[in-house]
């Protein structure tokens, strides 16, 4: 779903979809960080995308508060 048509759908529909998503988030999260990683080169690509994670996170609860 395109962000810019967010606003059209009820607010349960976007709770869902944003509870959905954190939720995926999360459990993305969960993945990264019980990987076991032993090559520095490896370490920076899971740092890049925990981070992406984390500030995406952040961007729901912003956007969890706005609905």
């Amino acid at each position: 779903m395109r962000i810019a048509l967010f606003e059209k759908l009820d607010y349960e529909a976007r709770k869902e979809i944003l509870t959905i998503r954190q939720d995926v988030l999360n459990k993305q999260l969960t993945a990264i960080q019980s990987l076991d990683v032993s090559s520095s080169f490896i370490t920076e690509v899971i740092e890049f995308s925990k981070s992406r994670i984390e500030h995406e996170l952040l961007w729901i609860t912003s956007l969890m508060k706005k609905i």
